[in-house]
């Protein structure tokens, strides 16, 4: 442990802490508990404390965390669905007995709308009722009021489930329109307002002729009265390409299906899912297209692309879409928007590439790329919810490092560890790898991070570690209870609804008794600066076309073994890209240019300046008549010594009476098998090769051969 009283910037974050910050852990047993995170008094560090009161519920299958911030609820084997409820004196209490869920314990999945008033449930699909006259089949797919229980208020029956279509209703985010897919795959997308289920007020198709099936739908997070913004997808199928479209009620959707006019429309011909990201005030959306084979080879993952779509009637997009142009071109690993609204003009961070893959900032509005953060092995982006902090991390199958940036000076927060007063010693090793991550996430006040190793993807070293919001720590390591494989999810709870979302900056630097800890390991000095021209354009970093090498050849084309411990040192060796800002490309004036701008006559010749010339060179004397006439002779000569040889042999070639005698014989041999065949099936050209026999034979009489 660290000694106490090291570090001075302990003040500061213990105000951030007053912030009410909880987690919900749940282990294989079913039991799931609240936990407070609570700092230690005289260190930076922080403890996972359970709530007072009945923070643990057992029987648990699941726990999902309201969007209004203060319920969590619990589905239960026994009960259904739990409530409990985070109230603003830090204590977890029961709801009222009389609040319960009926007939809620098979369900397996949940989603809540935006203000957290109401939540959707999925169940395995039942058999249908054959005791009663009619044949009926169990609704499977429910929809909850979030506030009093009850029975539910609205359901429909679904055979299949799919995650990349879940949840199959929606709500826009006033929840004044509700929008329903009937099924993993249907043919229409039904449209509610007000909740009321029992009127249908439109049924979007996505074409009226060939009735494509829609797998996918989200709707904008847009606040405006009486308007809903929403996508449909439809995939290829039996040749025709997939198709996205954006569609807007009531304004965009007429009374048929014919006179629908999207506001965004396009076709793929290799998308087989597509993942929509909406911009925090839903102007823009960020469409990742997917397909499990790529036609070129050159990834075994399959391909992507991304796109940014427009809400908004700008004339510029022309309904259509952006392709962006990523900065190294390759898979797309991850890609998100800055939640900030406040953001005069939205950005988005996107990471692609073959590893080690390139993180780039993007406009949001042109899709032009603004910043570079550099090569390194990533494929994962956790923004805070403040939108001021950034996580770069490389989990699943990469080694578990981490990156924590902060957005508004570009560039990665610094780090300072304690020290030893008396030696100098930092007293900390650096912690910014976190291998084996299952589950991560940020603390609602933006100022923590956690990453949790889970179980079944991890059955040994269980457990939840916390970092600071630059990568210090862990300064919590909690395995209590939960080694070597018994924590199956942990997770903060978010932020308050309406609760407003301070954009604190970077604590200041400790005054004494921490020094700054460098994150650039050894023999990759170089990766922070940059190798290119400050000046080049964007989209500059490409895939290089190599000749293709055999195996038994690659060892020594390379210059090293092609063993997995080799390549990675021959990586860590090489440069790479670093951070840097993109420069536009813009025009240049040429240097050497001599053209004098301004006004000038349509078809005049541009007027040489005379400024432009370089003086103090004494000018070269004009060559006379006669040095002229002498120098043309000269080349004159050359030429028809190097053109004799050439002519010589082409005339000796024209004029060889043996080779020439050698082609008329084989001509007439043609003729002759002309002359077998039936004239009336004999050409233009074939005719007219007889005709000139009789020339032939005189030629070849001749030569006298």
């Amino acid at each position: 442990t660290m000694e106490k009283s090291k570090v001075s910037e302990t003040s500061s974050d213990d105000k951030m802490r007053e912030i009410d910050t909880k987690m919900v852990l749940r282990t294989k047993d079913g039991v799931s508990t609240i936990y407070d995170v609570v700092p230690v008094v005289g260190t930076s560090n922080v403890n996972l404390v359970p709530s007072s009161g009945p923070s643990k519920i057992l029987h648990t299958t699941f726990a999902c965390c309201s969007p209004n911030g203060v319920h969590v609820f619990f589905q239960t084997s026994n009960r259904g669905i739990v409530r409990r409820c985070c109230r603003e004196d830090n204590k977890v209490v029961e709801d009222d007995s009389g609040v319960t869920w009926e007939d809620s314990q098979g369900v397996q999945y949940m989603a809540f709308s935006p203000l957290g008033t109401y939540f959707v449930t999925f169940e395995r699909p039942s058999k249908p009722d054959t005791t009663t006259t009619t044949t009926t089949v169990p609704n499977n797919v429910k929809v909850w009021n979030a506030q009093n229980g009850g029975a539910h208020i609205y359901g429909m029956f679904c055979k299949t489930f799919s995650k990349s279509s879940w949840p199959y209703i929606r709500w826009s985010n006033n929840e004044e329109f509700c929008l329903a897919l009937t099924s993993a795959a249907a043919k229409e997308i039904l449209i509610y307002a007000n909740n009321d289920f029992q009127t249908c007020l439109k049924r979007v198709r996505m074409n009226h002729i060939t009735e494509q099936l829609i797998t996918s739908f989200s709707i904008a997070p847009q606040t405006a009265e009486g308007v809903v913004v929403f996508h449909a997808f439809s995939p290829e199928k039996k040749g025709q390409p997939s198709r996205f479209v954006l569609l807007r009620y009531p304004d965009r959707l007429g009374a048929s299906a014919e006179k629908q006019l999207p506001l965004a429309a396009k076709s793929f011909f290799q998308a087989e899912e597509v993942t929509v990201k909406w911009s925090p005030r839903g102007d823009r959306a960020i469409v990742l297209t997917q397909t499990s084979v790529d036609t070129t080879g050159d990834s075994y993952y399959g391909s992507t692309q991304l796109h940014l779509f427009s809400t908004d009637e700008d004339p510029s997009m022309n309904n259509t879409s952006i392709q962006v142009s990523l900065e190294k071109v390759g898979p797309v690993s991850s890609v998100e928007w800055c939640p900030d609204k406040t953001k005069k003009v939205s950005c988005f961070l996107a990471i692609s590439g073959k590893m080690p893959a390139l993180a780039a900032l993007y406009n949001g509005l042109t899709g032009q790329p603004i910043y570079i953060f550099g090569e390194q092995h990533r494929n994962t982006i956790s923004w805070s919810p403040s939108g001021r902090f950034f996580c770069l991390a490389g989990f699943g199958n990469l080694a578990g490092g981490m990156d924590f940036m902060d957005v508004n000076k570009s560039k990665k927060i610094p780090q300072y560890h304690p020290i030893n007063e008396t030696t100098g010693e930092v007293l900390v090793t650096y912690g910014n790898t976190a291998p084996s991550a299952g589950s991560f996430g940020w603390s609602p006040d933006s100022r923590m991070f956690h990453v949790s190793t889970i179980a079944p993807r991890m059955n040994v070293d269980n457990g939840v570690r916390i970092y600071k919001y630059n990568g210090y720590g862990p300064i919590c390591d909690y395995t209590e209870q939960l080694l070597p494989d018994k924590l199956i999810s942990a997770e903060f709870l978010p932020p308050r609804l309406g609760e407003p979302l301070a954009e604190r900056p970077q604590s200041p630097p400790p005054c004494r008794n921490a020094k700054l800890v460098e994150s650039i390991p050894a023999g990759n000095a170089n990766r922070g600066t940059s190798t290119t021209t400050p000046g080049i354009s964007a989209n500059s970093i490409g895939t290089v076309v190599q000749a293709y090498v055999p195996p038994s050849a690659r060892r020594a084309a390379s210059g090293g073994g092609t063993t997995l411990a080799e390549r990675l040192r021959k990586e860590k060796e090489s440069q790479t890209i670093g951070a840097r800002k993109v420069v536009p490309a813009q025009y240049t004036k040429p240097a050497s240019s001599s053209i004098v701008t301004g006004r000038t006559i349509p078809g005049m010749a541009p007027i040489v300046s005379s400024s432009n010339k370089k003086k103090g060179k004494p000018k070269r004397p004009a060559a006379t008549k006669e040095e002229i006439t002498d120098e043309q002779k000269k080349n004159t000569s050359v030429n028809n010594q190097e053109e004799e040889p050439a002519v010589a042999e082409s005339s000796a070639t024209a004029t060889d009476p043996e080779k020439r005698a050698k082609k008329i014989n084989k001509m007439l041999k043609q003729i002759e098998e002309l002359k077998a065949r039936d004239p009336s099936q004999l050409n233009d050209d074939q005719k007219k090769k007889i005709g000139s026999e009789s020339a032939l034979q005189e030629e070849l009489a001749g030569l006298s051969i």
